[in-house]
């Protein structure tokens, strides 16, 4: 069943897909912080965080993944909050949707190992880290965790 937002997601990728052509490379980067303390924080926030954070991932792998199988070349680069590496106080809904983030990451790497021209990788963001103003003054810090085809060769 696609709502809104998946649909946005079908139209975006089939006019990518009638300018630009074949697909051969996806960055996301899709979350929400809004701090919250969790009991303060509507579900109907929670589902909206899961469904930017989390779903869309999802609905771009249905758009986009399938042809780079075909084609037998692609790269996912998935962008995520250190937020999925542990929790944090008053990001309670941002935690768990990048710690899914991450793990559905890790999950399609491991499904992929033996595609060796199609390749995922997860970069972790550190978004707290930036100026409150920054128009004069962006500092952002990565570090990027490369998801290696032989560490799931047996």
């Amino acid at each position: 069943m696609r709502n809104a937002l998946h649909e946005c997601v079908r139209r975006v990728a089939e006019r990518t897909r009638q300018e630009v052509g074949e697909v051969t490379m996806v960055i996301h980067c899709c979350g929400l912080s809004s701090p919250h303390a969790l009991l303060d924080r509507s579900m109907q926030k929670v589902k909206q965080t899961f469904e930017l954070s989390v779903l869309s991932h999802f609905w771009l792998l249905e758009e986009f993944l399938t042809p780079m199988l075909s084609s037998g070349r692609g790269h996912w680069v998935t962008l995520s909050s250190v937020a999925g590496l542990t929790g944090q106080p008053h990001h309670t809904s941002m935690a768990a949707s990048q710690f899914a983030v991450q793990g559905l990451s890790e999950a399609l790497a491991q499904q992929l190992w033996k595609k060796p021209n199609v390749h995922v990788t997860l970069v972790h963001i550190y978004p707290f880290l930036l100026s409150a103003d920054l128009k004069s003054n962006i500092r952002l810090r990565t570090t990027i965790y490369m998801i290696n085809h032989q560490q799931f060769q047996v």
